[in-house]
């Protein structure tokens, strides 16, 4: 039986989001082109339409003023590219044709320039500010963090899911204790067709930079160091196994600096731009922490 999962993943978390609970009420508010069985059936990864259908029905979405009208698209053809063509045609891509060698330092200031705006408007634009009460909620809950990080790398998740990340990670609370740790951070839960789904509604969950927030992002970074530090070394590349890590004690002049400091700012920038949803199948989740941090007490004077 076929299974479209990009497709049906987008198609169904657009609906929820965009207030629509029940496949029916979608179906009367937007005239979408083509039977309510054979929505049904696309909705649910069983069925593709035809690039002409597509068409059609991406002019009777309701798109709102914020949302990615092309992501639709992007969904959609991730379904019918090979892989191989995907990564060519539907990433991010830099034009590296140049005449000159002037020409292509300027391309690539300009690229990294770009990097490092689409980033900050992305953690902004794309992102739910939690709360003092949800990192309050969250603190007593703490056992829970990886369902949190689990349900903001996909669109929607099944219990299914949910219930083995828990299993992955030694977590052992019940549904009830599941359902209110995600409402209190805003996920909803959805019965779709008798199953039950979990929407959230941002793709980032940022913590404010007060007392509270800063106290809970240091909890978090010190309990996944510990877990990284459990597991073995790897050497200079990610390894989904391993941990690479390196630590020094080095002096390092005002001019260099300012120049570590703008690469710094561009590797952030790369990695928040690289960043993809589990849809993608080449996509792994990774802890990555950086910390640089001044020892003035260990020079005299």
């Amino acid at each position: 039986m076929a299974n479209y999962q990009h497709f049906s993943r987008y198609l169904f978390s657009f609906r929820i989001r965009h207030g629509f609970e029940s496949t029916s009420e979608f179906l009367d508010a937007c005239k979408v082109p083509m039977s309510d069985n054979y929505y049904r059936d696309v909705e649910a990864g069983r069925k593709l339409p035809t690039m002409d259908k597509a068409i059609e029905l991406f002019q009777a979405m309701p798109f709102g003023e914020s949302d990615d009208r092309y992501e639709f698209f992007w969904h959609y053809l991730k379904e019918i590219l090979p892989e191989d063509v995907q990564k060519n045609v539907l990433m991010p891509r830099v034009d590296t044709s140049f005449e000159r060698i002037k020409d292509s330092r300027e391309l690539l200031e300009y690229d990294l320039r770009m990097h490092r705006e689409a980033a900050a408007i992305a953690r902004f634009a794309e992102s739910h500010l939690s709360s003092d009460d949800e990192i309050a909620y969250i603190s007593e809950a703490f056992d829970l963090m990886p369902l949190l990080h689990y349900i903001h790398m996909v669109d929607c998740a099944s219990e299914q899911e949910i219930r083995d990340v828990c299993n992955k990670n030694d977590i052992s609370a019940t549904g009830e204790e599941i359902d209110r740790f995600f409402a209190a951070i805003g996920v909803q839960a959805i019965s779709d067709n008798g199953e039950k789904r979990y929407v959230r509604s941002k793709p980032i969950f940022r913590v404010p930079r007060n007392i509270k927030g800063l106290a809970f992002k240091d909890r978090f970074t010190t309990s996944e160091l510990i877990k990284s530090f459990e597991k073995k070394r790897a050497p200079e590349k990610f390894d989904v196994n391993a941990t690479f890590d390196y630590s020094t004690i080095v002096a390092i002049s005002a001019a260099s600096q300012e120049r570590l400091s703008d690469r710094l700012r561009d590797l952030i920038s790369e990695i928040s731009v690289s960043e993809r949803q589990l849809d993608d199948p080449t996509a792994t989740p990774f802890f990555i922490a950086i910390l640089i941090s001044g020892r003035h007490e260990y020079k005299p004077g």
